[in-house]
């Protein structure tokens, strides 16, 4: 261990441990508690091995001078510039003052110095008694004392919990039917919960109104608030208070209580539970004379002279009974009336802020060890990290903090007992889908939300953005029963997404999107994602049971909730696909049928956009997108034919898309234009179609049931009626490589019908002219 000043005009004196390396001499700091890394390199580094190798047998001092400090991968490190020198053992007189300061610091085994713990009050061991609690004074103001204490009673009157913000954990008020939080100025839409137990404890002198703390409660049950309204034995018509609350009576319990200035000037006589463990076994070398104070009576006194009786039914004889009333002592009842707006929080003066989340930054250098030693929903204990403030340029932060910690080399990471370390697996911060708006202005914190998934999304695809680079993108939108969403996942996360959802779950899916960023496009809300978002659905949390509690209430519309059928979709008539109903919307059906006519419309294709691929208009020569709001020079397009095609139930019109046509003809629209085909004429490729028999997905959209619109979509179509399906259904989108390549189609694919990539054998491919 070497003692270390550093003569700059920030830093000063600090510990250092050093290896080297070739010319590299990478050497760490503790400044002030504070690990901080040094590297000196070429002849620096070389001279200063050589120098420290004289002091053998103790430890030199060093001055370094003009240093250069700089940042990497979120660590602040010192490195040498061509005018740093360093100077061992001077005789100077910042060096006498810091071996006068080292003296007094602990020193670890370790050969470098923990950073030192926050002074603290020396722990008080005596035990209290209820009497003396009742006489502290000033002194003993915000002191944690102890007490052994029996719970006489748990109050039932009194609400057991409180409803808190998951972000400041102030109580809720609910204002117009919304849980809100008038310190964040925000909806909470699904408010944490926490334990309100008041107990009337006693012992030997007297009683004391105590308030049982939320983290003890759970930790002594193994249950939340959550765990206990969702059982059925806890909570009901039958329970108007848990059980498992009213298991606390009668025990004793090591209390360790807070003294409040409000107990002590007699304002309140209820008292704050710090902590609460069972109390020490009284062995049979107790000594009861220490204590020997009479026991409060709860019944009258008897005369236990008496000798034992042999059964239950005997009774004392005459001569030795006594009717002489036995007078009861009298004792002071104690009000544990409790204010229904006080909360735990309000009441308590200093707030622990526990369930909290920070950022972790893992430098490069590192992340491939401590990959190794952590592991996603694990318990572990951290040590040596180094807490750095946000930078004000620093933007999309996880969560709504100021600070981060940043692992190094020297952090330790133990992995803890789960059974004993009560940690939730997940904790978010979750906002209101109404209050998205002041969140799509900001640019500074991430945010988390909650919702299910509406509609069936939009399969994966892989699109050109604004400055010609290939993205992939996937498309979906949530509602929580008020307001829908839209979400757009890109990049690795969308590919992510799409792969998750082909794990099995059950419907419909309410999904949690933590760290997520909110923007605006085109008046539209979207929930996008950053790099720390995360993604999980239908997990062991509040907020989806209480999503799914929502689900079964009258008021919430569940028509257009993602619900898939089966893998396979179900074969129907013409005449079965006219009668679907609303509860169909979004469902998908296969229809067989003969096409016996293409209709004759304006044009057989559209002009789309590049970029979000929606019809453009034209004003005079120019093509504009509406969505986009731009001129599209070379707007692509693509196929929109209507057919009229029958089975022997009835008719129907279908609207064939892009990708359909596609299938059946092999050409794009500007292979036809190529040929000579022209807008207004049907080409005689297409309607060699005519009179064959296809099946055909048909999808059921909400125009088609609540509009009664007659004509319905097809999503896929194949040759003839020999349906096989394949044994993969996985979707492999169509990739845009350029404006003028082959279009994706439709978004829709027949991933279970095999032989639909292929045209018609026999057909008569030859174009009109």
């Amino acid at each position: 261990m070497w003692l270390v000043i550093y003569r700059t005009p920030i830093l000063n004196v600090s510990i250092l441990t050093m290896t080297s390396q070739n010319h590299i001499l990478s050497s760490k700091l503790v400044m002030e508690g504070k690990n901080i890394r040094v590297t000196f390199f070429d002849q620096l580094a070389e001279e200063f091995e050589k120098q420290v190798k004289l002091f053998k047998g103790h430890e030199p001092s060093i001055i370094i001078s003009c240093a250069k400090v700089n940042e990497y991968e979120g660590v602040t490190c010192l490195n040498n510039y061509p005018a740093t020198r360093f100077y061992l053992n001077p005789d100077h007189y910042s060096v006498k003052d810091l071996m006068k300061r080292v003296e007094q610091l602990p020193v670890a085994s370790d050969n470098y110095v923990e950073e030192m713990a926050v002074t603290e009050q020396p722990e008080d061991v005596k035990i209290y008694t209820v009497a003396e609690i009742k006489d502290f004074g000033v002194p003993y103001i915000e002191r944690i004392i102890r007490c052994q204490l029996n719970v006489k009673k748990v109050e039932e009157k009194n609400m057991w919990y409180d409803d808190v913000c998951s972000s400041c954990e102030k109580q809720v008020d609910i204002l117009d039917g919304r849980y809100k939080c008038l310190e964040c100025k925000r909806s909470i839409p699904f408010p944490e919960k926490r334990f309100r137990l008041a107990t009337v404890c006693k012992d030997s002198t007297g009683c004391l109104a105590v308030l049982f703390p939320h983290e003890e409660i759970q930790r002594i049950i193994g249950k939340d608030v959550f765990d206990i309204e969702n059982d059925d034995t806890q909570v009901g018509e039958s329970f108007p208070f848990p059980p498992i609350l009213k298991s606390f009576e009668r025990k004793d319990f090591l209390i360790s209580l807070k003294i409040a200035d409000k107990n002590v000037n007699k304002s309140s006589n209820v008292y704050i539970a710090h902590s609460l463990e069972e109390p020490p076994e009284m062995l049979g070398d107790h000594n009861p004379s220490e204590n020997n104070t009479s026991p409060v009576p709860d019944v009258l006194t008897m005369d236990n002279s008496l000798k034992p009786l042999k059964r239950s039914s005997d009774t004392p004889s005459t001569e030795k009974s006594s009717n002489r009333p036995k007078t009861r002592r009298q004792v002071t009842p104690v009000n544990c009336e409790l204010d229904e707006n006080l909360t735990m929080a309000a009441m308590l003066k200093v707030k622990k802020e526990k369930r909290g989340r920070i950022h972790a930054f893992v430098p490069g250098s590192v992340a491939e060890s401590i990959e190794r030693d952590i592991a996603v929903g694990k318990v572990f204990l951290i040590e040596n990290f180094t807490v750095k403030d946000y930078e004000a340029s620093d933007i999309f932060r996880p969560f709504a903090k100021e600070i981060q910690i940043v692992f190094d080399d020297q952090t330790r990471i133990t992995q803890l007992d789960e059974e004993k370390v009560y940690i939730d697996q997940f904790v978010f911060d979750l906002y209101d889908l109404a209050d998205l708006e002041p969140q799509s202005k900001q640019r500074k914190y991430l945010i988390d939300v909650l919702g299910i998934i509406v509609e069936k999304p939009k399969p994966l695809s892989l699109i050109k953005n604004k400055n010609g680079q290939l993205q992939h993108q996937f498309k979906f939108r949530i509602t929580d029963g008020s307001n829908i969403v839209k979400v757009t996942f890109w990049d690795e996360f969308a590919v992510y997404f799409d792969q998750l959802l082909k794990q099995k779950f059950d419907y419909p899916l309410i999904i949690i999107i933590g760290s997520c960023k909110v923007t605006k496009w085109n008046e539209e809300l979207d929930i996008g994602n950053a790099g720390p978002t995360t993604v999980h659905i239908n997990i062991k949390h509040h907020g989806v049971n209480e999503m799914k509690k929502r689900l079964n209430s009258p008021g919430f519309n569940k028509s257009n909730l993602y619900v898939p059928t089966s893998r396979f979709p179900k074969l129907l008539t013409v005449a079965e696909i006219k009668t679907t109903t609303a509860e169909f919307i979004e469902v998908e059906f296969l229809v067989q049928v003969s096409i016996k006519k293409v209709q004759q419309v304006n044009s057989w294709f559209d002009y789309v956009c590049t970029s979000c691929y929606k019809v453009v208009s034209t004003v005079g020569n120019v093509f504009k997108c509406e969505e986009c709001k731009r001129n599209v020079t070379y707007p692509d397009k693509k196929f929109q034919v209507c057919v009229f095609a029958s089975d022997e139930s009835g008719a129907i019109d279908i609207m064939l898309e892009n990708r359909e046509i596609q299938t059946l003809i092999g050409k794009t629209v500007f292979d036809l234009i190529d040929e000579g085909c022209v807008a207004n004429m049907i080409p005689g490729i297409m309607k060699s179609i005519e009179n064959k028999d296809f099946t055909i997905k048909i999808l059921i959209q909400k125009e088609n049931i609540l509009n009664k619109y007659p004509i319905y979509l097809a999503t896929d179509i194949m040759h003839g009626f020999d349906i096989q399906y394949d044994s993969e259904p996985d979707d492999v989108p169509q990739p845009i490589l350029h404006n003028d390549t082959q279009p994706s189609g439709s978004t829709y694919h027949l991933e279970t019908l095999s032989g639909i990539s292929n045209p018609m054998e026999g057909d008569d491919l030859s174009t009109a002219n």
